[in-house]
C-alpha cells in the first residue's frame, strides 16, 4: 500500500521486489500485469516456491524460470507407496532448497500443464532403499548446475535414513538438515549421553536399527530432534554433532 503514495517510492519498491532475492516472498494469488506501470515486478519474481509458479502467467513463465536465483522445491520422502520429484528447469538458480512436505499441491497441476519446463517424476517405494538412491540421484542430475562452482543445494528432511552421497562432479556448497522431530519412531529411539571430559551431547545411534542408521553422517550440518522428559515434549536444533 506504501508504494501508492508516490510515483517515486512506487518505482522503488517495485525495483526491490524485481531484483532482489526474497525468500519469505509470500505469493497468494496470480501475478497480474507484470512489467505494467502499476505492477510492483517488472519482471517475474527471483525467487519462488514451486507451488508458487501456478500463479506466474503462462506468458512470463520461461522468463521467470530463467530468471530465477533461488528456489524452492517440496519432497516428500515419507510417501508411502511412491516419492514424488518435482523437476523444474532453472538453469541459474544460484540456491536450491528442498524441503520434506508433501508434493499434493503441485503434483496433479504440473503433470497435467503440458509444459516441459516443469514435471513430475515418481519412484516406486521398496524396502531395501534403492528408490532413495534413485531419487537423489535424479534429483541431483535434474538440479545440479556443474559450471556453477557457487551454487547451494539445501535438503530439510523428515526421513531418518540420512543424507544421500554426492556427485563428484559437484563443486558447490551441500548443507542437509535431518528434522526427526516430527518423526515418532526417530524420536523415540534417540537419545543424548554427556562426556565426563566434555560439555559437548553425543548422539547414541546404537539402539537404531540398519534401517535408521544415517548414511554419509559427515554430511548432516543440522540436526533437529525430540527430547522426551516425563511425558513432557520439547524440541532442539543442533548445527554441530558428533555421531557415536
Amino acid at each position: 500500500m506504501l508504494s501508492t503514495v508516490s510515483k517515486q517510492f512506487h518505482q522503488a519498491v517495485s525495483s526491490v521486489m524485481s531484483n532482489t532475492v526474497i525468500p519469505e516472498l509470500f505469493i497468494g494469488c496470480t501475478i497480474k500485469h507484470i512489467g505494467s506501470t502499476h505492477c510492483l515486478f517488472k519482471s517475474p519474481p527471483l525467487h519462488i516456491k514451486a507451488e508458487n509458479l501456478d500463479y506466474i502467467p503462462k506468458e512470463h513463465l520461461e522468463t521467470c524460470l530463467d530468471r530465477l536465483e533461488s528456489l524452492e522445491v517440496p519432497i516428500n520422502l515419507l510417501e508411502y507407496r511412491r516419492i514424488g520429484l518435482i523437476k523444474i528447469r532453472a538453469p541459474n538458480a544460484k540456491h536450491i532448497k528442498f524441503v520434506d512436505g508433501s508434493t499434493k499441491c503441485v503434483d496433479s497441476h504440473w503433470t497435467e500443464s503440458g509444459t516441459t519446463s516443469v514435471g513430475v517424476s515418481k519412484f516406486k517405494r521398496n524396502p531395501d532403499r534403492h528408490c532413495y538412491d534413485k531419487f537423489f540421484a535424479q534429483l541431483f542430475q535434474s538440479y545440479i548446475n556443474q559450471n556453477n562452482s557457487d551454487q547451494w543445494i539445501e535438503i530439510v528432511s523428515r526421513s531418518p535414513i540420512g543424507p544421500p552421497s554426492l556427485p563428484r562432479h559437484f563443486k558447490g556448497r551441500f548443507s542437509f538438515t535431518m528434522d526427526l522431530s516430527t518423526n515418532r519412531m526417530a524420536s523415540f529411539d534417540m537419545f543424548f549421553e554427556s562426556d565426563d571430559e566434555s560439555d559437548e551431547d553425543y548422539i547414541d545411534m546404537g539402539d537404531y536399527s540398519s534401517y535408521y542408521i544415517a548414511p554419509n553422517p559427515q554430511l548432516v550440518t543440522t540436526l533437529i530432534v525430540r527430547f522426551f522428559f516425563d511425558g513432557d515434549s520439547m524440541v532442539d536444533q543442533f548445527p554441530e554433532y558428533r555421531m557415536l
